[in-house]
């Protein structure tokens, strides 16, 4: 199940590319509301680590992880920008320059090829960068929150982040957890990298409708 489920969860990458390159098609990509631009570029690269990661496994000897300081450093600048834009993240440019020390000292310094300390961190940023947008949006009295696309882009961040934080917590800690609860978890972090795509895609689609 588990093996079916990452495949769906690899080519869900490709839902929000269509609909980028469709609407940029049928319309002028110049006119797109400029908060969109940040999730246009990180649908691309989604889609790019995707398609390229088989052919990085066979040049790595099995594994990709040789690229993970990078993913790491890309995802969060990108999607730290895009909070930047809808007026979240006022720190953005410190919070993404201090990441990406963490992420060098990992990676040439402590040795760790999971890069677990930086991912942990990334997940805690996102999931601070999500809770800042709902407290924000909370106090701002808005009645129809599921009429804007940031509602959608943040939830499905927020979908993914929490699951993911939670695996990585539980594989640090001194206490071992029963094999089918980390089992389910990993499942649950796949099913919400597929929602995580598809909120990004109706996210998307909207911000494309806004004329």
């Amino acid at each position: 199940m588990r093996s079916t489920l990452i495949e769906i969860s690899r080519y869900s990458a490709w839902l929000p590319f269509i609909v980028v390159a469709i609407s940029a098609v049928l319309t002028n990509i110049k006119t797109l509301n400029k908060r969109a631009y940040p999730l246009i570029v990180l649908v691309v690269f989604y889609l790019a680590i995707e398609m390229s990661s088989g052919l990085l496994i066979r040049l790595l000897g099995g594994q990709n992880i040789a690229i993970l300081p990078y993913y790491l450093v890309i995802e969060v600048w990108l999607i730290s920008v895009y909070f930047q834009r809808i007026g979240i993240d006022k720190h953005s440019q410190l919070r993404k320059w201090l990441f990406m020390g963490i992420v060098l000292v990992e990676a040439f310094f402590i040795n760790n090829d999971w890069m677990t300390i930086s991912r942990i961190i990334e997940a805690a940023l996102i999931l601070l960068m999500c809770g800042s947008w709902f407290r924000t949006t909370y106090n701002m009295k808005e009645r129809h929150i599921t009429r804007l696309p940031e509602f959608w882009a943040v939830s499905g961040m927020l979908l993914f982040f929490i699951p993911s934080a939670l695996i990585l917590l539980f594989e640090q800690s001194v206490i071992e957890l029963p094999y089918e609860f980390m089992s389910r978890l990993r499942i649950g972090r796949d099913v919400m990298n597929v929602v995580n795509k598809l909120t990004l895609t109706i996210s998307l689609w909207m911000y494309f409708r806004q004329r």
